[in-house]
């Protein structure tokens, strides 16, 4: 398979983009959000803020893999899946660190810790067999409320449910505009396999 072919195409490119565009405007939004509800005067170092868009980066290649799983060949999966990570990843350091005089040795340093964080990431969430429940009652068993729980606890240091409520709403927002059904099923149809 030809990758350069694929990441060519204006749909892989727009997904990039969403990906890495919601992750900067949901964490913007959830600051926001935790001053006016929470504690007008928090205050979040860029470390913390940079960490947190990448961990919204990994919430959503992550749902990007688990979903290819039931839905792309185990070939693609196997080449494309890792691919469009690293793409990303390295898309997204880029974007978030465009403003910051950055040398590209520390870039590649971060870039690296990205990823061996978002391996972390996968191994701590493949037990969770809901992603996003259709239930209110499966909720405390879904990767979305997990994720949300620790996004609150990284801007507020606490579990606080409507601060995960206003988070989850969120991720179900960008979700949508992200699409990852027409994603995948694009990559089949470009792949020969749809």
């Amino acid at each position: 398979m030809n990758w350069i072919k694929i990441f060519d195409q204006e749909f892989v490119r727009d997904f990039l983009k969403k990906v890495v565009k919601h992750s900067y405007d949901d964490s913007q939004e959830i600051l926001e959000w935790s001053k006016k509800n929470i504690n007008p005067s928090i205050e979040i170092n860029d470390t913390i803020w940079f960490q947190n868009v990448l961990s919204f980066v990994f919430f959503y290649l992550y749902l990007t893999e688990r979903y290819a799983l039931g839905n792309l060949s185990e070939e693609l999966i196997k080449e494309f899946i890792p691919a469009l990570e690293e793409v990303t990843l390295g898309f997204a350091i880029d974007v978030i660190y465009s403003e910051s005089e950055i040398d590209p040795v520390k870039k590649e340093k971060i870039y690296n810790h990205s990823v061996n964080t978002f391996i972390v990431f996968k191994r701590r969430n493949k037990k969770f067999n809901i992603l996003i429940p259709e239930k209110s009652e499966l909720l405390k068993d879904s990767l979305i409320y997990d994720f949300t729980k620790s996004v609150s606890m990284k801007f507020i240091h606490k579990s606080d449910e409507d601060f995960q409520a206003h988070i989850g709403k969120l991720l179900i927002k960008s979700l949508q505009d992200i699409d990852f059904n027409n994603f995948i099923h694009n990559i089949n149809k470009l792949s020969g396999h749809a």
